[in-house]
């Protein structure tokens, strides 16, 4: 890794964690603050969540997330996801729902489309970096 590389990454995670406090700052919950920075890295090509995921075996970009909160004992994750463009939120949405603590493939996809989240389509997870380490 370069030290330009470092840099960028450094900043990106940075960022993130600025972002997040802002969130407790405003009086956000802890959760609220944890998806928010997973937010700012996923969105964030640099890092392999989200924009800039790996890719599987198969040559497609499959992602995850968990979330959990210890104070209300409650845990949500989702898995084999390809349109989701925040897992976490996802994974949020499904530690809060009433029956659902873990949701893959085409199901959590459809359930993240009932609960309004922003569906993309999957060529938005490619990225050249993450290519050429498939290749």
């Amino acid at each position: 890794m370069s030290s330009d590389e470092e840099k960028q990454l450094r900043a990106g995670l940075f960022h993130a964690t600025e972002q997040g406090y802002a969130v407790l700052a405003k009086g956000g919950s802890a959760t609220d603050a944890v998806e928010t920075a997973v937010q700012a890295l996923e969105d964030n090509p640099l890092f392999n969540a989200g924009k800039g995921a790996v890719f599987n075996r198969d040559g497609v970009n499959q992602l995850e997330a968990s979330i959990m909160n210890g104070n209300a004992n409650s845990a949500g994750a989702a898995t084999l996801l390809t349109t989701v463009k925040n897992p976490v939120s996802l994974a949020r949405k499904i530690m809060e729902s009433d029956f659902h603590v873990f949701l893959c493939g085409p199901g959590a996809e459809h359930y993240a489309r009932e609960q309004g989240l922003e569906i993309v389509d999957p060529s938005y997870f490619w990225t050249k970096h993450r290519w050429e380490q498939h290749e």
